[in-house]
Protein backbone atom coordinates (compact mmCIF):
# COMPACT_ATOMS: atom_id res chain seq x y z
CA UNK A 1 0.00 0.00 0.00
CA UNK A 2 1.48 3.34 -1.05
CA UNK A 3 1.29 6.23 1.37
CA UNK A 4 0.85 9.73 0.03
CA UNK A 5 3.01 12.46 1.48
CA UNK A 6 1.02 14.86 3.61
CA UNK A 7 0.75 18.50 2.63
CA UNK A 8 2.50 19.53 5.85
CA UNK A 9 5.40 17.16 5.18
CA UNK A 10 5.71 18.49 1.63
CA UNK A 11 5.83 22.07 2.92
CA UNK A 12 8.44 21.19 5.55
CA UNK A 13 10.59 19.37 2.99
CA UNK A 14 10.33 22.15 0.41
CA UNK A 15 11.03 25.04 2.78
CA UNK A 16 14.86 24.68 2.90
CA UNK A 17 15.07 24.39 -0.90
CA UNK A 18 12.10 26.17 -2.46
CA UNK A 19 13.30 25.68 -6.05
CA UNK A 20 13.94 21.94 -5.68
CA UNK A 21 11.91 19.42 -7.63
CA UNK A 22 10.05 16.81 -5.62
CA UNK A 23 9.32 13.39 -7.08
CA UNK A 24 8.10 10.05 -5.86
CA UNK A 25 10.57 8.42 -3.52
CA UNK A 26 12.28 5.13 -4.24
CA UNK A 27 10.77 2.26 -2.31
CA UNK A 28 13.02 -0.79 -2.08
CA UNK A 29 12.01 -4.24 -0.88
CA UNK A 30 15.11 -6.33 -1.48
CA UNK A 31 15.23 -10.05 -0.84
CA UNK A 32 18.51 -10.91 -2.51
CA UNK A 33 17.27 -11.13 -6.09
CA UNK A 34 19.13 -9.85 -9.12
CA UNK A 35 16.62 -7.13 -10.08
CA UNK A 36 17.59 -4.46 -7.55
CA UNK A 37 19.96 -2.59 -9.86
CA UNK A 38 17.37 -2.69 -12.67
CA UNK A 39 14.69 -1.27 -10.34
CA UNK A 40 17.00 1.52 -9.20
CA UNK A 41 18.01 2.32 -12.78
CA UNK A 42 14.36 2.49 -13.86
CA UNK A 43 13.56 4.88 -10.98
CA UNK A 44 16.53 7.08 -11.87
CA UNK A 45 15.42 7.18 -15.53
CA UNK A 46 11.76 7.91 -14.72
CA UNK A 47 12.78 10.79 -12.46
CA UNK A 48 15.30 12.24 -14.91
CA UNK A 49 18.21 11.74 -12.53
CA UNK A 50 20.37 9.66 -14.85
CA UNK A 51 21.89 11.12 -17.96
Amino acid sequence: MKKKISVLAAVLLAKPAPDADMCEGLSVHYSGGSLLSDDIQKWLDVNGINE
